[in-house]
């Protein structure tokens, strides 16, 4: 609908439903569901092709994508984790019931994402090898993290306090979790970490027991 000589368009479910608009009016504003992620990354889409200088927006603006100083902020943190990965990890005082680490931990809604591999400080109890430290991976998505280095960070603090080894944010992206309709959508990319294996991610979580009864998809569509 037109109003103000503006453009409104509200995206559906279908995507196919967006009607034609006129190049005449001097902007456009989109309304969405903000119940469906996958509706801001067609919109996203969508808005692209029609106009490159076009500016999205949701109700949460949680839709930055990166700049400079997130580039900046990025790179500081790589390099903070290749100098200790570089060190003599910690070796852990505690117990292993307090260093090990959940695998995943995703909020509802949909928030970026980072997927992040480590080596456990010390071999688990359980392990058939009284040498072998496991390599284990985990998917974290964080509400008001507004770049993918918001959600890495705290993770990552956490695993060096922790005394993990060989730490590496492997890929990003974005988890949609829907609690009440039990989905988890899993898609995108990060800029600063590029993309992560959605694949592997959706095994971590599928092995998750407070998700098994969840329909968990995957993609590498979108932002």
């Amino acid at each position: 609908f037109v109003k103000n000589r503006l453009a409104f368009a509200v995206l559906t479910h279908n995507y196919a439903t967006i009607p034609s608009l006129s190049m005449e009016f001097t902007g456009f504003h989109y309304i969405l569901p903000a119940t469906n992620a996958f509706n801001t990354l067609n919109l996203k889409r969508f808005c692209r092709t029609i106009n490159s200088n076009c500016v999205m927006a949701t109700v949460n603006n949680n839709i930055l994508t990166t700049n400079e100083e997130d580039q900046a902020a990025v790179a500081k943190l790589k390099s903070r984790i290749a100098k200790s990965n570089d060190s003599a990890a910690a070796v852990p005082t505690q117990s292993e019931e307090q260093w090990i680490i959940p695998s995943v931990s995703i909020d509802d809604g949909a928030h970026k994402y980072v997927l992040i591999s480590a080596v456990e400080p010390a071999p688990r109890s359980s392990s058939t090898s009284s040498s072998a430290c496991a390599t284990n991976y985990f998917v974290i998505s964080k509400r008001g993290a507004s770049y993918h280095r918001n959600a890495a960070e705290p993770l990552v603090d956490r695993l060096q306090a922790n005394g993990y080894k060989n730490i590496n944010v492997t890929g990003g992206g974005r988890i949609f979790l829907d609690d009440d309709a039990k989905k988890i959508s899993i898609f995108g990319f990060s800029y600063g970490f590029g993309l992560a294996d959605h694949a592997r991610s959706k095994e971590l979580v599928e092995a998750d027991e407070r998700y098994k009864n969840y329909d968990v998809v995957v993609s590498d569509e979108g932002y």
